[in-house]
Order: C-alpha cells, then sequence, then structure tokens
C-alpha cells in the first residue's frame, strides 16, 4: 500500500511541477494578483468585524454577570 501511495506522489510531483513552463504573463495578471490581495485583506477585515464579540470572549476572563449578554 505505501508503495502505491509513493508511486502515486511521484506521478502526481511530476505531473504538477514541471522542469520548464513556458508561460507569458501579460499585464492583466498583475492588477489580478493585486485584486486577490485586497479581496482577502478587505474579507478578513469583514471576518473580524462580524465576529468581534466572540474574538474578545477568548481573551477576557469570563464574569458570571456577563454570560448572557452576547447574542
Amino acid at each position: 500500500m505505501t508503495r502505491a501511495l509513493a508511486a502515486a506522489a511521484a506521478i502526481a510531483a511530476v505531473a504538477l511541477f514541471p522542469s520548464s513552463a513556458c508561460a507569458y504573463l501579460d499585464p492583466g495578471t498583475g492588477s489580478y494578483v493585486a485584486q486577490i490581495i485586497i479581496a482577502a485583506v478587505v474579507g478578513s477585515g469583514f471576518a473580524v468585524k462580524i465576529f468581534w464579540r466572540r474574538i474578545l470572549r477568548l481573551f477576557r476572563r469570563t464574569d458570571d454577570h456577563d454570560a448572557g449578554r452576547d447574542a
């Protein structure tokens, strides 16, 4: 079983990581990468905004009077 898995991993590595790639990166590729980075930053900020109270609750000591406040 492990020999077959090793063979499959070797074939996948050869297929996914070729030694040379004759590729052309046009100017639109840079703007696409910038768009992905901006979307990741904005999405992360939005996720933090949505879950801010839960994030704070992880680092705060729990008190009995604050237990039912977060909804």
